[in-house]
Parts: structure tokens; C-alpha cells; sequence
């Protein structure tokens, strides 16, 4: 049992992650799978700073990664403006990022430009409940050098992942490949805006632009605006045609 920032942390053998509330006091059990790190303390430890919205996840995952012999969370952040922030603040530069992609003030896309353009030595790894090509890529284009899954990641693929990215520069997993990292960069991914994507979903569902308007509380005139912005970046002149295409290169699923 680990006790940090109000979360207690505990193991399970099963390695799903899972989070109980206690009503009596408010605080956060975890169960988590309990492994070794197999990379020994040859060098000093390395430095991570960790950006993530979730926080009882990232409470959780700070207080396993302080428990490892060769790690240490220097900087830590409900998103990437404040981790940047701590980061200057500490005048400490990490040594890894570890990055969530959906957040709010700066995305995990934003925040790992701007890690890279800032401290260029910084290993970044994205970590997301998102799997679909599009966010892989987007990430990887945009500076990351690993990619972890939340829902298909063990606390063994992070310790390794760290370490992996720490030493080679690279993480490459059965999911995602040095394949997929050579593909990444030659694929070109368009830059499609937050309420674009959100005006895409809408699309998906059937709606029609006085619905969608009604939905993103916004005039009818930016829904149009929208259509012919994501028109003129995908080459495609059919809302039908900007449908198929989003779904079948993953940018969004029919079921998120």
C-alpha cells in the first residue's frame, strides 16, 4: 500500500486498473498489477513529467512510478500549459513526458510541439484512451516516440516504456510498430480543429446542420463555416464523402 496525494494506492494480481470510492473518508483505491522493473540503477534516476486530466489516474500513476528504484515525477499537471509552466518554474528539464491527449487549455498534440520546440531533449510518450490511426499518427508527427494505450497498457509496458524511450530514443509496441512510426512520417494528417471534430461526430450522427448548430450552441453560419473549411482540407466535396473518409481513416469511431 502506497499513500500520496490522498490516493491509496494498492495491488492486485489481475493488472486491470480499477477505482473504488470510499465514501467515508473520499479517497481512491487502486489495484494494479505489481511488476518489477527489470532495468537496474545504473544511472541517476530519470526525471518525467506527467500531464494528464484524469487525476485520480494520475495520482495513481505518479506514486507507482515513485515507487520504481531508477524513476522520478519532477513536474506534474491537469494539462500541458501547466506542465510547461512547472516545468520553468522548477528550472528542472525532465528527462521523459509523459502525455495525455485530450485535455483542457493544451491538448496533448499542443503540448508535445511545444515540449519539443521548448526542450528538444525531452522524450515524449503519448498515453490515451484513443487508439484510432489518426491520433497515433497525429502524435507521432507532432514529436512523440512512444504511444501507450490506457485501456491496453500494463504498468510493465509503462516501466518499459520510460526506460525504452530513456535509452533509445523509441518505444515500439504489438500495437503500435516501428511500422507504424515509419508510416507516421510520410502520412500527412490533416489539421483538423476541436470543433471541427466536433461538428464531424455531429455529422455522424445523422444530424442535420440546424441540429448540429442547436448542439455546438452556435449560429448556422459557423456550421456552413465548418463544412467548407474541412471541405478545402480533405479535397472532399460531399458531406457523405467527408464521412466516409473520416471514418475509414479512423479520425473518428462509431463508437466514441
Amino acid at each position: 500500500m502506497v499513500r500520496r496525494y490522498g490516493v491509496t494506492v494498492s495491488f492486485a494480481s489481475d493488472g486491470l486498473w480499477r477505482a473504488l470510492l470510499l465514501h467515508e473518508d473520499f479517497s481512491y483505491v487502486f489495484f494494479m498489477h505489481s511488476t518489477k522493473n527489470r532495468y537496474s540503477m545504473k544511472e541517476p534516476f530519470i526525471k518525467i513529467a506527467y500531464a494528464d486530466d484524469h487525476d485520480v489516474v494520475r495520482g495513481g500513476l505518479v506514486a507507482i512510478l515513485n515507487q520504481q528504484a531508477n524513476m522520478k515525477v519532477i513536474a506534474e499537471a491537469s494539462n500541458g500549459r501547466h506542465l510547461l509552466d512547472r516545468i520553468k518554474q522548477l528550472g528542472d528539464v525532465p528527462d521523459v513526458a509523459i502525455l495525455d491527449i485530450d485535455m483542457p487549455e493544451m491538448n496533448g498534440y499542443e503540448t508535445v510541439l511545444e515540449m519539443r520546440r521548448k526542450y528538444p531533449k525531452v522524450r515524449s510518450i503519448a498515453y490515451s484512451f484513443y487508439e484510432n490511426e489518426f491520433n497515433i499518427i497525429k502524435m507521432i508527427k507532432n514529436g512523440a516516440v512512444g504511444y501507450l494505450t490506457k485501456g491496453n497498457s500494463s504498468l510493465d509496458d509503462i516501466f518499459t516504456a520510460v526506460n525504452e524511450v530513456h535509452i533509445n530514443g523509441h518505444y515500439y509496441s504489438d500495437s503500435v510498430s516501428e511500422e507504424t512510426f515509419k508510416k507516421a512520417k510520410n502520412t500527412t494528417v490533416p489539421d483538423i480543429s476541436d470543433r471541427e471534430l466536433e461538428f464531424l461526430h455531429h455529422c455522424c450522427e445523422g444530424l442535420s446542420n440546424k441540429q448540429i448548430a442547436e448542439k455546438m450552441n452556435v449560429n448556422f453560419r459557423s456550421v456552413e463555416n465548418y463544412y467548407n473549411a474541412l471541405s478545402k482540407k480533405l479535397g472532399i466535396k460531399t458531406r457523405i464523402g467527408i464521412v466516409a473518409f473520416i471514418l475509414k481513416s479512423g479520425i473518428i469511431s462509431l463508437n466514441t
